[in-house]
Formats: structure tokens, C-alpha cells, sequence
């Protein structure tokens, strides 16, 4: 009976392919994780444009009850022979226009619940409260933890975080081994040879009694190849150029990321310093508001005077929907960017969603006059 046991000590090929095993197991999993920050950018966007359809249709609404009050009252004094049908029109004429976009706001929002439906896999119904409040919310767009992480060209910043980009590096890593692996082919492989051996005979004429002997064997080979230059010269060649394309695609992927982070960057920073004017002005169109009602209740101003500066702050509400719609575009394409490293660069996008009401009407409210609008996302892991 013999047993034999071979124990590699030098096999350079077989180590490069090991490495290569491990770079390639580190970049499939990133890769799933750039995969997930994808879907999760998809539904961000998707939650957004919901959200901003739902918002757009209250504005609409109260956009078309303040068309309709002015139309209604320029009628008034058609009737009573103050002025004539040519200025009537142009009343008429916006609060048609006001109707036409309350209807194609509510298609936009219905659109938004079929996306989203087929998104999830389940029907939903977006809602938007029916409750008339006086007092609707607007949270402040969230500030960034540091600005010091907008900075795409430092190192460590951004660009670093971005799965894609690591998922690059780990195929360029796994192509320099494949050329070490395809090098270390011409090198010899060198195994230790344990062995050992064991020998039984019965008894014989001359030694009646069965007798055993054993022994060990300890060798070591090398096996060098000697007519594989060609093939080997060629692997070689094939790996060098694998390598190329590795690095060029790293390279493509830095360009594409660092282009997607700075636009994204500068719409960030962009929204937010617009919301704070835009906010200021709202403030002011409420003042202003208030200031109209208390005048039109002592006589000192009349319905037309109001209903301009509440088509004002109308206006202002658009701006403020439009806005908050590109801060959070910009926070989905930095996330979908960095995957699950967005953490560490913004606060969790969880927020209230909602309209701040103009200033409470105390006469012809319209069946569309005002709604308040809610709703709640939990973007995140």
C-alpha cells in the first residue's frame, strides 16, 4: 500500500489567479450596489414628480378659483354698464386658460399614479387633502451636512464614493493580475512530494512467520515549460490589451460621474439659495395679502386690488413647486451616483411635503378654491 501527498510551494499563476477571483467577487458586489442606487434614483424621481403634480394641482386649483372670482366680478360691472364686453374678455379668456390647467394638471397627476403603480407593482391612488387649512406647510429644503463634499475634484471627495467608478478601478486591478497571471505561466512551478509506503508478505518455507516493511519518501519537483513562448508571448499580449480597456474605461467612468456630480452639484446649491429669496417673496406676497383684505374690509381697496396680489403670490407658489422639484432631481442623480455613500453627504431625504395657503378668503370661495396638499416620502435604505 503506498500513500502519496503533493504540497504546491511556488505556483505564481495560481496566486494571480486567486487575486484576480478576489477583485472580480468585490466588483460584482459593488455593481449590485450601483444597480440598487439606480433603482432607488428611479423611484425617488418618480415619488418627486408625484409629488410635484399633486402640488401643481392645488396650485392650479387655486389659481382658477382666483380667475373665476375675477372674471365674475368684471361681469358685475358689465352688467351695471361700468365697462364693455371687450373688457371682459381677457378675464374670461385667463379663467378658460386656468381651467384647461387644473384639468391637464389633474391627467399629470393621474400619469404620475400609473408610473408609480407600475413601479411598485401595486395600484396607488394619489390623494391630495381636501381639508381647507389656513396654515399648510412648507419645509425648508434641507442643508447639506458640508459643503466641503461638493468639492468633485478632491481627493476623497466625491468622485471616489461613486460604486461605478470603484467598480472600474476593481476591473483594472483584476486586469493588471491577469497580466502577472499570464506572465507567470513561463515561470516554473515547484511541489513538495510526501510519501510512504508500507509492505506485507506472508511466511515462506525458509521465514515461516508474516512479516511488514515500510518506508518514506520526501521529493521535490519542478516543471519548467520550454516550448510555450509563442502561446505564453500571446496571453500576454491579450491581458496588456484587456488592461487597456480597463483603464479606459475607469477613465470614461471618472469623466461621466465627475460631468453628473457637478451638474447635480451646482442644482443643489442653486435650489436652495433660490428657495430663501423665493421664500422671502412669498412672505412678503402674504403680507401683502393680508394688507389687501384689511383695506377691501374698511373700504380702502377694492376686490380687483386683492385679487392681483394674490395672482402674484400664485406666481411665486409655481416658482417654489419648480424649485423644490429640481433640488430634489438633483438629489436623486447624486444618489443614484454614490449609491449608499449619499449618507455621508446629505441628510436623509425625508420631508413634508405641503402648500402654504394663501391668506384666508372671507367671501366667494370657490369650489376649487383651496386645497392643501400632503404628502410624505421616506426616500432611503
Amino acid at each position: 500500500m503506498a500513500i502519496n501527498a503533493t504540497q504546491p510551494l511556488v505556483r505564481p499563476a495560481l496566486l494571480a489567479a486567486l487575486d484576480i477571483a478576489e477583485a472580480e467577487a468585490r466588483s460584482t458586489s459593488i455593481a449590485v450596489e450601483a444597480v440598487l442606487a439606480e433603482a432607488r434614483s428611479r423611484l425617488t424621481e418618480n415619488v418627486v414628480a408625484a409629488a410635484a403634480a399633486c402640488m401643481r394641482l392645488s396650485a392650479a386649483q387655486l389659481k382658477k378659483g382666483v380667475f373665476d372670482k375675477r372674471s365674475y366680478q368684471l361681469k358685475r360691472q358689465q352688467s351695471l354698464g361700468l365697462i364693455g364686453e371687450l373688457d371682459v374678455l381677457p378675464a374670461v379668456e385667463a379663467a378658460l386658460g386656468a381651467e384647461l390647467e387644473l384639468d391637464l394638471a389633474g391627467r399629470s397627476l393621474r400619469l404620475q399614479e400609473e408610473l408609480l403603480s407600475n413601479l411598485v407593482g401595486e395600484r396607488l391612488v394619489l390623494e391630495c387633502a381636501n381639508s381647507v387649512a389656513s396654515s399648510g406647510t412648507w419645509v425648508d429644503v434641507p442643508t447639506l451636512v458640508s459643503a466641503a463634499h461638493l468639492d468633485c475634484h478632491a481627493p476623497g471627495g466625491l468622485l471616489a464614493l461613486a460604486p461605478r467608478v470603484r467598480v472600474a478601478e476593481l476591473q483594472l486591478e483584476a486586469a493588471r493580475k491577469g497580466i502577472e497571471s499570464a506572465q507567470a505561466a513561463q515561470f516554473p512551478t515547484i511541489d513538495l512530494t510526501l510519501g510512504a509506503n508500507k509492505v506485507s508478505e506472508s511466511g515462506s518455507s525458509t521465514f515461516p512467520f508474516p512479516r511488514s516493511s515500510s518506508g518514506g519518501v520526501v521529493g521535490v519537483s519542478v516543471r519548467v515549460p520550454l516550448f510555450a513562448s509563442g502561446a505564453l508571448s500571446a496571453k500576454v499580449s491579450e491581458a496588456v490589451a484587456q488592461q487597456d480597456r480597463a483603464r479606459g474605461e475607469l477613465q470614461q467612468q471618472r469623466a461621466k460621474i465627475e460631468s453628473e456630480l457637478h451638474v447635480a452639484c451646482n442644482q443643489l446649491v442653486g435650489s436652495q439659495l433660490r428657495h430663501q429669496s423665493l421664500r422671502s417673496k412669498e412672505w412678503v406676497g402674504t403680507q401683502q395679502i393680508q394688507g389687501r383684505s384689511r383695506q377691501r374690509a374698511l373700504g380702502a381697496a377694492d376686490l380687483s386690488a386683492q385679487l392681483d396680489a394674490e395672482e402674484r403670490g400664485l406666481a411665486v407658489r409655481e416658482e417654489l413647486i419648480s424649485n423644490w422639484t429640481t433640488y430634489w432631481q438633483a438629489v436623486s442623480r447624486i444618489d443614484a451616483a454614490l449609491g449608499r455613500s449619499h449618507a455621508t453627504v446629505l441628510e436623509p431625504p425625508t420631508l413634508t411635503i405641503g402648500l402654504r395657503e394663501l391668506a384666508a378668503r372671507d367671501e366667494g370661495r370657490s369650489s376649487h378654491a383651496v386645497r392643501n396638499t400632503g404628502l410624505r416620502l421616506d426616500i432611503g435604505d
